[in-house]
């Protein structure tokens, strides 16, 4: 969902991790510093660790000849995502051209890219519940939480889904996933649900901000059909 207000607060969803470039689209280069726009994928092995898949994003930035990203390459990158819940629009990374590292070409790197891709963002629980995973004796927390940031002059805002597994180290925070809390997530982008268009995160750690929000927010992702778009997305 699109909104204007100047009430509603930027809660930023940043990603970093490795992306293969497969694609480098035209550039309007009338301006000094033009948007340069190009295709990658988000690679995850699914919840299951079984299912894996890559779902197509746009890397964006007004860069400079210098620091232009080369389709083929595999760069690290350091963005932030803007990824509208719609099911025929692609996410955009919007990524900080001083934190590009090239690591390799797609055809030369060895390892997976699959669920390497961290994210660390300040949201708003807008929705929680619970799921009883096959591969845990306890049940796992599904918070769903709304991220804001500005794309040029609009404000988007986004949810994206969060699983906190009853492994050992996460059992203690499940109970500060509530509806209304603002808190700083962290974790690995491993999936994406397709019944809400939005990108499944597992849990590494959470930061509460304080106490919860009064006034709640109203409030994306699309898959690739060719699950093998770069050689590097290999799980």
């Amino acid at each position: 969902m699109l909104s204007s207000s100047n009430k509603i607060k930027a809660r930023t969803l940043n990603v970093s991790g490795p992306l293969d470039v497969y694609e480098v689209l035209p550039t309007d280069l009338s301006a000094n510093y033009p948007l340069r726009n190009a295709h990658s994928s988000i690679v995850c092995k699914g919840l299951s660790g079984t299912n894996p898949l890559e779902y197509q994003v746009k890397v964006s930035s007004y860069a400079n000849n210098a620091s232009l990203l080369q389709a083929d390459g595999v760069y690290v990158l350091k963005s932030h995502m803007i990824a509208r819940n719609l099911e025929d629009t692609l996410p955009m990374l919007n990524y900080e051209v001083d934190h590009v590292m090239l690591v390799n070409t797609s055809k030369d790197v060895q390892d997976s890219l699959a669920d390497k891709t961290a994210v660390t963002g300040l949201g708003l629980i807008t929705k929680r519940h619970t799921i009883q995973e096959e591969a845990f004796d306890k049940p796992t927390v599904v918070a769903v939480v709304e991220h804001s940031n500005y794309n040029n002059a609009e404000m988007v805002i986004f949810k994206v889904a969060y699983y906190i597994r009853p492994v050992q180290n996460l059992l203690l925070i499940q109970p500060l996933f509530q509806v209304n809390r603002e808190a700083v997530v962290n974790g690995y982008i491993v999936d994406y649900d397709p019944d809400n268009n939005c990108f499944i995160v597992d849990v590494t750690g959470i930061n509460l901000t304080n106490g919860r929000e009064t006034d709640k927010l109203s409030s994306p992702a699309v898959k690739s059909e060719d699950t093998i778009l770069t050689p590097a997305g290999r799980a």
